[in-house]
Parts: C-alpha cells; sequence; structure tokens
C-alpha cells in the first residue's frame, strides 16, 4: 500500500511540473504580433508552467527554423507544445486560443478546425 501512494506521490508531482512550450514566429512591428504577445503574457500570468518563446523573424535563425514548418509566411504564427498551430491573430481569437491552450494543460482534446491545424512536422 506505501508503495502506492508513492508512486501516487510521484505521479501527481510530475504533472505538476509538465511545461507547456509555445512558440511564437513573430515581427517587430505587427500590430497583431503585439497583442498577442499581450493575451499570452496574462495567460502565462495564470499558468506558470506556460513557456514562451518568442521568435523574431527578422533573425536569421528564427527565418530559418520557421521555413523548417513549410507553411505560409503569416506573422504571427503559434507552434503550441508540437500539438496545433494557428498563424494569424486577432482579438477574437483569444479565447479559442486560450481554450485550446488550457485543453493541452488539463490533458484534454484540442479542437481542430482550419484555424487550429495539428501539428504534423518532423522537421524542427
Amino acid at each position: 500500500m506505501k508503495k502506492f501512494i508513492v508512486f501516487l506521490l510521484f505521479l501527481t508531482a510530475c504533472q505538476t511540473r509538465m511545461i507547456i512550450h509555445i512558440d511564437v514566429y513573430e515581427l517587430e512591428e505587427c500590430g497583431a504580433c503585439i497583442a498577442l504577445e499581450n493575451d499570452l503574457n496574462q495567460l502565462e500570468q495564470e499558468y506558470p508552467q506556460i513557456y514562451i518563446r518568442y521568435l523574431d523573424l527578422d533573425d536569421s535563425q528564427n527565418l530559418k527554423s520557421f521555413q523548417k514548418l513549410h507553411l505560409p509566411s503569416i506573422a504571427p504564427t503559434i507552434v503550441v507544445e508540437k500539438t496545433f498551430i494557428k498563424q494569424g491573430y486577432q482579438a477574437s481569437d483569444k479565447n479559442t486560443l486560450i481554450k485550446n491552450i488550457q485543453h493541452i494543460i488539463n490533458h484534454q482534446p484540442i479542437h481542430y478546425n482550419k484555424e487550429y491545424r495539428r501539428y504534423t512536422y518532423a522537421a524542427n
């Protein structure tokens, strides 16, 4: 019985440490990129397990990384935990984006559609 309890405690500890990686490919002067960054910063305050990496597409290394995704050049492009990709951002996208990120955190299914596509790119 003690081993089972220790195992459950270990499992719980592992789950609380899960980090959600979000890559945001953006441009410095992009209004949609700035709005997205503000919304993600709020979400990051609420969920400390979120790690956001902002990648400026004016940097050649970041551009190479983005090109490996074989996507149209749209800023911002959001890659969440190699689970889904969202390109472009408007104020109306906020709730769905947050909901999908919360679903990843809570191990729930993502609602995919033409806006939120599965991450299917092996090269990264």
